[in-house]
């Protein structure tokens, strides 16, 4: 249940490391992914403990940001003399979805903190 998603987002990091080494994207974008996905994992992990619950299933804003940041690796690997401004927008775009998704999570998550105080039971006053 843990690898599978450690095994994606390692997979995503190691391959925008490979990009940056290879010079087609600026180094920017793995700083920009590594902390999202270290900052998804750190807030899953946050609220698994707290509110006892399975973490929230992908939505649909982060499988379609997943599917056009490998649409965009592969296209940049492939066709090498894409100008190096067009190769940029196609990475921000993809990071820009991506952080789309990520805010959709805090949302997520912050709603169940949220629920998690409103079911703890009341404290007595004296």
């Amino acid at each position: 249940m843990v690898l599978d998603p450690l095994g994606d987002k390692l997979m995503i990091v190691s391959v925008l490391v490979c990009m940056t080494i290879d010079g087609i994207i600026p180094f920017w974008v793995v700083i920009i992914a590594f902390l999202k996905e270290l900052l998804m994992a750190i807030g899953g992990f946050v609220v698994h403990r707290a509110v006892k619950v399975s973490i929230p299933p992908a939505k649909l804003i982060g499988k379609i940001s997943t599917v056009y940041f490998f649409i965009v690796c592969m296209v940049l690997m492939i066709f090498r003399s894409i100008p190096h401004p067009v190769a940029t927008g196609l990475i921000t775009v993809a990071i820009m979805l991506m952080l789309a998704a990520f805010a959709n999570y805090i949302f997520d998550y912050d709603k169940l903190m949220k629920s998690r105080h409103q079911t703890e039971p009341q404290e007595k006053q004296e």
